[in-house]
């Protein structure tokens, strides 16, 4: 499993196996999220020779997004619920790709949050502290339980998930 003892990323997120590019949870606030990925040899993106595209920060960033409304609906004792990313504006990249080995840190804030689901936050993908892509996401979170959710109680996830 991956996450931390106390932030367990498929405790918070649908994404499973191959696809579930985030590796932690770092923290968590009322109105954003750290994670860390890394991009290892085995990445299901990486491109021999060149890393990882940096296209696929916006996946990351997405996925930070999911665990982070997935934890706010643990926290209101509800289920986790599908979200969907609609696109991206002024997703801006420092590199054409993140280098193999690297260990990532997506921050993402939430800026807007509509009762209607729609929501948006920026978010940037880091390096060492060296900024290698930002953009602000919009999203959309449906009213449908997300696969394997549905059943769950959250009173299993109160110690800080």
């Amino acid at each position: 499993m991956k996450g931390n003892k106390h932030l367990n990323l498929e405790d918070l997120v649908p994404h499973r196996g191959d696809m579930l590019l985030l590796d932690e949870i770092v923290s968590m606030s009322d109105s954003g999220a750290h994670a860390r990925a890394h991009m290892h040899s085995n990445h299901p993106f990486r491109v021999e020779g060149r890393g990882v595209p940096a296209w696929v920060g916006m996946e990351l960033m997405a996925q930070t997004i999911a665990a982070f409304s997935g934890r706010h609906a643990r926290q209101a004792g509800e289920p986790v619920r599908l979200g969907y990313l609609l696109g991206a504006r002024a997703y801006d990249c420092e590199r054409d790709s993140f280098p193999e080995g690297a260990v990532l840190d997506i921050h993402v804030r939430e800026d807007l949050r509509q009762d209607n689901g729609f929501g948006a936050f920026s978010g940037t993908v880091e390096l060492d502290g060296e900024i290698l892509a930002s953009g602000r996401l919009n999203v959309f979170q449906s009213e449908d339980v997300a696969p394997g959710f549905a059943s769950e109680s959250s009173d299993n996830h109160k110690d800080g998930a």
